[in-house]
């Protein structure tokens, strides 16, 4: 159920024609659509304290990029990024307001309006049962320290509360990055090498922190969301139709594993009792929540959870990449321009499906790529078994082009439709870009050694000037 409204909150409230259908920011102005062009944006690039104490002094994750190889015919390995541009490449800080300045003024340039940080907090990482946060780096030492009045793009979270698996490298033998079951597992303290536990079929899953926390941990997490992230101007907020029918400008969280949250916190209940305490930390901020699901699946599966996403009251829902809405039948190559126009119809149909069960929008997800290669050992085999092996697809600037543009018709049908729509918010979702920095998984906006910025060009050239 929704929490209460509080005073606070109720200043920002507005009828829906009242409230803008994008966030706004300098260079808007040369946008000819009305919604937000969002991007992922995942921080391992810089030495994490965590990540050195199980890796070694200074290392980042670019060791896995840069070693990468070929490992089938045709195989387009290593892909690393354009050295020649100031704040990118191996040697950048991500995690200096310097390093990131540079990322957020060439995304601005070429049209990302919104960073999604992958946002990681563990029961391990906090002393007094409410965890702490992990691999934030860029975000809090990089992105946050940036003042305000200068720092120009948007930001919000999406809370990557998933197993946290020692797959850099993995080593065949041990294949699985998956549970067995979704019962609780033993977890490592901060420091200690990973042991094995019980994974997926017969394999090992090396476990360095716990996906699977209790109420003390989301409590402790969304208290410090709340009073550090939602505060600031910049963080993203979209119209959100609150209980009382009327419409504010709430801030967009996401969650990468409902699953896991509501079953680490005993069931749906006790979960949608976490989420109106959520609300009413964020009001106690004069804020609101707009709490948002990474759905996987096709229409049939999703549905299942329609029950859960009203009792939470979800706002909306996004998911992260095409391998979780799109089936993927070939080995060990998958063909990109296929994919996007299967992703099409899987948009429609999650779209219309939650605008129908949930009055709530979806937002469409593009991939720029998908090949997760780099995580794996380079000496050894390379076969279908399971993340982080598996089928990979790559485009090239015409095809992700052709996919742009087909996205953008996409969302101007879905935009014209939702403000005709009964719902009290006409607010048409962001497109969300997989991703601005997943180098490891092949998914990058950033410019890189074989197109520089053909990439960001053929975003800008669809979603910028008409």
């Amino acid at each position: 159920m929704f929490g209460f409204l509080g005073a606070c909150a109720l200043a920002a409230v507005a009828t829906g024609n009242e409230t803008p259908a994008h966030s706004t920011h300098p260079g808007d102005e040369h946008k000819s659509n009305n919604y937000d062009v969002m991007a992922i944006y995942y921080g391992d690039w810089h030495s994490d304290p965590d990540m050195a104490s199980l890796h070694g002094p200074n290392w980042t994750e670019w060791g896995l990029v840069t070693n990468a190889r070929p490992r089938f015919e045709g195989h387009m390995q290593p892909n690393v990024p354009f050295e020649d541009l100031p704040g990118f490449g191996v040697k950048a800080r991500e995690d200096t307001p310097e390093g990131m300045e540079a990322k957020i003024n060439t995304a601005l340039k070429y049209g990302v309006d919104v960073f999604l940080f992958d946002w990681y907090w563990y029961t391990e990482k906090g002393e007094g049962g409410t965890g702490g946060g992990f691999l934030n780096g860029a975000l809090d030492n990089g992105f946050m320290p940036i003042s305000e009045s200068a720092n120009k793009m948007k930001f919000a979270l999406m809370w990557a509360n998933q197993d946290w698996v020692d797959i850099h490298p993995a080593k065949r033998g041990w294949s699985s990055t998956g549970r067995s079951n979704e019962s609780p597992r033993p977890v490592i303290t901060p420091g200690e090498k990973p042991r094995g536990v019980a994974g997926a079929g017969d394999n090992n899953l090396l476990l360095q922190f716990d996906g699977f926390m209790n109420a003390s941990v989301y409590l402790g997490a969304f208290q410090h969301v709340a009073k550090t992230y939602f505060t600031r101007s910049n963080y993203y907020r979209v119209p959100t139709t609150l209980a009382n029918g009327t419409v504010a400008q709430c801030c967009y969280y996401a969650m990468y594993q409902m699953n896991y949250f509501v079953n680490g916190v005993g069931g749906a209940q006790q979960a949608a009792a976490l989420v109106d305490k959520f609300r009413e930390f964020a009001e106690a901020e004069g804020q609101c929540l707009h709490f948002v699901a990474m759905v996987a699946g096709s229409v049939e599966s999703i549905a299942r959870d329609d029950a859960l996403y009203k009792q939470l009251g979800v706002a909306s829902a996004t998911s992260y990449c095409y391998m979780k809405i799109l089936g993927m039948s070939s080995f060990p190559l998958e063909n990109y321009t296929s994919l996007s126009n299967s992703a099409v119809g899987a948009w429609n149909g999650l779209s219309k499906h939650y605008e129908t069960a949930l009055d709530i929008a979806y937002a469409p997800v593009v991939s720029v790529g998908w090949d997760s290669s780099p995580r794996t050992l380079p000496s050894d085999p390379f076969g279908n078994w399971g993340y982080p092996w598996g089928p990979s697809f790559v485009s090239s600037p015409d095809t992700f082009t052709t996919t742009l543009l087909s996205t953008r018709a996409y969302m101007d049908e879905l935009c014209a439709a939702r403000e005709h729509t009964a719902s009290g918010s006409k607010w048409c979702p962001p497109v969300v870009i997989n991703a601005w920095n997943e180098w490891s998984e092949s998914a990058y906006l950033e410019p890189d050694a074989r197109y520089q910025y053909a990439k960001l060009e053929a975003l800008d050239k669809v979603f910028g000037d008409a």
